[in-house]
């Protein structure tokens, strides 16, 4: 999970999870998983934009975790879809399209990245630590 304020990166707020419920690849699961135990932390600052990388399979299983906690229902939740960066919300059936120039697309494109760039770092050392135990 990373964490934006004022549109830079709060690398102070980034956290890891482990999946702990979902076994096997079902990437739907585990941000449901995901969004439950960060909605749960009450300690931290509650958001005013929930995004999720994906399409709106990832973003059901999102909804359905934040429609479980009343705290949470006004918080904005969209995902946006890398193949054509389509932006997905749950009031459209259409996915909202932005220019590549677009600065908000670009903002959510570096959102994205981030939150990549994070959590394949802390998959490398997670992988490396089981090869170095063996």
């Amino acid at each position: 999970m990373t964490v934006f304020t004022q549109g830079l990166p709060d690398k102070k707020e980034y956290r890891k999870f482990i999946i702990k419920t979902v076994s096997g690849a079902n990437d739907p699961a585990m941000i449901n998983e995901i969004v439950k135990r960060r909605l749960r932390n009450i300690a931290w600052a509650k958001p005013d934009i929930i995004m999720i990388d994906g399409g709106p399979a990832q973003l059901h299983a999102a909804a359905q975790a934040v429609q479980k906690n009343f705290a949470f229902k006004n918080v904005l939740l969209i995902s946006l879809a890398k193949q054509a960066e389509e932006i997905y919300t749950l009031f459209q059936a259409a996915p909202l399209r932005l220019s590549r120039h677009d600065p908000a697309l670009q903002l959510l494109q570096y959102l994205r990245d981030e939150a990549h760039r994070f959590g394949i770092t802390f998959h490398q050392k997670k992988r490396r630590k089981a090869v170095l135990a063996k």
